[in-house]
């Protein structure tokens, strides 16, 4: 029990400097449709967008959604159930997003923004913890701006990671 701890907590700070503050659901919108404000300042990718479907959508009507718009799936991030898909050419990302916002098989279609680290952490010993706040500096004569890290996650199990 005591690995199993060890490991969430060493999770934790490992990937706490990475932590990005976005919200995903603007107010005043309903929790299962989101509106996106393509006109923002935010930079996103110019011939990529991200789909989510509602669950009601059958796997054919999704293929039939996907050849509708030309669209091409480029990774999917199974974790929040949502498809990157690459626009055909002469499609831009607004356009998209228009064509599939009030789609019946559609839960939310958004530009694929960039996302990026927005704050370093308040912990008071931050900046002791070199390896987490890692610039290139020398600890014990060894440069590292690489640091790998192997964490037991459980019996026999390892989570293999690295900081950059």
């Amino acid at each position: 029990m005591k690995k199993i701890i060890c490991s969430v907590i060493g999770l934790v700070l490992l990937l706490a400097p990475f932590a990005v503050a976005i919200e995903f659901q603007p107010k005043g919108t309903s929790p299962d449709r989101t509106t996106v404000n393509t006109e923002s300042s935010l930079p996103y990718v110019a011939d990529e967008i991200l789909v989510k479907y509602l669950p009601s959508a059958t796997s054919a009507a999704k293929a039939d959604l996907q050849t509708e718009n030309g669209l091409t799936a480029k990774k999917t991030i199974a974790e929040i159930g949502t498809i990157v898909f690459k626009l055909p050419e002469g499609l831009d990302v607004e356009t998209a997003i228009n064509q599939l916002k009030d789609d019946p098989r559609v839960e939310y279609a958004e530009p694929n923004y960039f996302a990026r680290p927005t704050a370093t952490p308040n912990d008071p010993a931050f900046t002791q913890l070199w390896g987490l706040h890692n610039t290139g500096q020398t600890v014990n004569g060894v440069t590292g701006l690489w640091a790998p890290i192997l964490m037991p996650l459980k019996h026999g199990i390892y989570l293999s990671a690295a900081v950059i």
